[in-house]
């Protein structure tokens, strides 16, 4: 995930990205109740 702004790329928005998806899970995880049974 990157921020446009400008037409500038702000990378920095990776990590917290990344660091979202360690706390609450991915979307994939999330929309596959049906793998826990």
């Amino acid at each position: 995930m990157t921020k446009i702004t400008n037409r500038t790329v702000d990378k920095a928005l990776k990590p917290y990205l990344y660091l979202s998806q360690a706390v609450t899970g991915t979307d994939a995880e999330r929309r596959r109740p049906e793998a826990d049974s």
